[in-house]
């Protein structure tokens, strides 16, 4: 049944801090752990996506919409340099609008962006963790984390793993070695590696295609129509909205809950030695043992994408 399935699958993750630019596919990755059951200590909001101030009210708005009892700790949201692109700009407008649907009544505190707030109850949580490690998922700018490094590097070294969105592997001729969430703030992730807590990558290798995104759209879809509106709970509601409104946000951030749900669906690739380069034109690379910034860093070569798929349909239709 579903319910043994989720069930067999949350046996598998025993804490998780999710830290997040708040994104569309960061929501997805959410609800994904709320329709799984996997356990969520700790959100963090840092910089990417949400507009500064904004990301940890959204994160509260979906919290509670998925029934989720976690801290929401507005983190360094402010911490970005660039601009923000126009698609940026649109996902926000999109995550605003959703969190409007919810319809909750108590109004949610807007708390001033703090990395060091965030970094502080990122320690916390790993200090607290002696009977169930830790798993950290960074889904936007290691901001947060690389303060919560340097500032206590015997409390982060608690943290039992980090799933990062991002790789330095791919095919692509000509690849610049940038992955946004590095790009955000290169300084942090260069950090991050250095403390020597395991670290996951999900690169480009992971990544389904956007043929394969529009397939699976049609799939979950055609599940769902046998469902009543009135007995979809507010995990599938998210999914199916964030995914009918882009289908690519399977693509990235929800890959990492489906590793802590079905890790053998990934390909297990040969530990590497990274780097982050210095400099303007910064590279996030593989690297010889000596000068890498980390070494037994595992970057995973592939995924069974019709386990996602499945399992996909299985947190849309519960």
């Amino acid at each position: 049944s579903t319910a043994t399935l989720l069930c067999a699958e949350r046996a598998r993750v025993r804490a998780v801090v999710v830290d997040t630019d708040v994104g569309m596919d960061d929501v997805a990755a959410i609800a994904l752990l709320a329709a799984a059951k996997i356990p969520v200590e700790l959100i963090t909001t840092t910089c990417g996506i949400c507009q500064p101030g904004t990301g940890s009210v959204h994160m509260q708005h979906v919290a509670r919409a998925l029934g989720l009892t976690c801290r929401v700790v507005a983190g360094a949201e402010d911490a970005r340099v660039e601009t923000h692109a126009q698609w940026e700009h649109s996902q926000h407008e999109a995550i605003s609008a959703l969190c409007g649907s919810f319809g909750t009544a108590a109004p949610v505190p807007r708390t001033e962006p703090s990395g060091e707030a965030a970094a502080d109850a990122i320690l916390e949580a790993a200090r607290a963790e002696t009977q169930r490690p830790l798993t950290v998922l960074a889904l936007g700018g290691m901001t947060n984390l690389g303060i919560a490094a340097r500032k206590d590097p015997r409390g982060f070294a608690r943290i039992e793993r980090i799933v990062f969105v991002g790789g330095v592997r791919t095919t692509k001729a000509g690849y610049h070695h940038q992955p946004y969430n590095a790009r955000l703030d290169p300084h942090a992730l260069r950090d991050v590696l250095r403390s020597r807590v395991p670290l996951l990558l999900l690169g480009h290798e992971c990544f389904p295609t956007p043929a394969w995104c529009t397939s699976a759209l049609a799939t979950l879809k055609a599940a769902a129509r046998s469902l009543a509106t009135a007995e979809v709970p507010w995990a599938a509601r998210i999914l199916s909205h964030v995914f009918e409104l882009d289908e690519r946000q399977m693509a990235f951030d929800p890959l990492a809950v489906f590793y802590l749900a079905h890790p053998e669906a990934f390909a297990a690739t040969e530990p590497m030695a990274v780097r982050v380069t210095e400099g303007a034109q910064w590279r996030f690379e593989q690297s010889a043992a000596e000068g890498a910034d980390a070494e037994g860093v595992v970057e995973f070569g592939g995924i069974d994408l019709d386990s996602y798929r499945d399992w996909l349909v299985r947190a849309t239709t519960l």
